[in-house]
């Protein structure tokens, strides 16, 4: 072989290591696009769940202080029920331990 035919082998082989090089740090950085894009997606993630659990522990905790009052209520009309029941009568001894007892 010729002094240029080598060195033609010689400078092939140096693109051809620039090249993989190249395709390897290109492989790198499409690796850590990848994992930043997913850790983003799995913050997100965690996120909107947790943004959901909040909504839906709000949700719950409202529904049960709505039913707290309506019990409340109920109560209330309850007792006003006996109390109207027993006012018929005029007997204040009695309204006096009735009440005395409701609450």
């Amino acid at each position: 072989m010729t002094k240029e035919a080598l060195q033609a082998i010689r400078d092939a082989e140096s693109k051809v290591k620039n090249i993989i090089n190249e395709a390897k740090q290109n492989a790198k950085k499409q690796i850590e696009i990848a994992k930043q894009n997913a850790e983003k997606m799995i913050s997100e993630a965690k996120t909107k769940e947790t943004k959901l659990f909040d909504e839906e522990r709000n949700k719950s905790k409202s529904e049960v202080e709505k039913d707290t009052e309506s019990i409340k209520q109920l109560t209330e009309k309850e007792k006003q029920s006996i109390l109207d029941k027993f006012s018929s009568k005029k007997d204040e001894a009695v309204n006096s331990l009735i009440k005395e007892i409701l609450e």
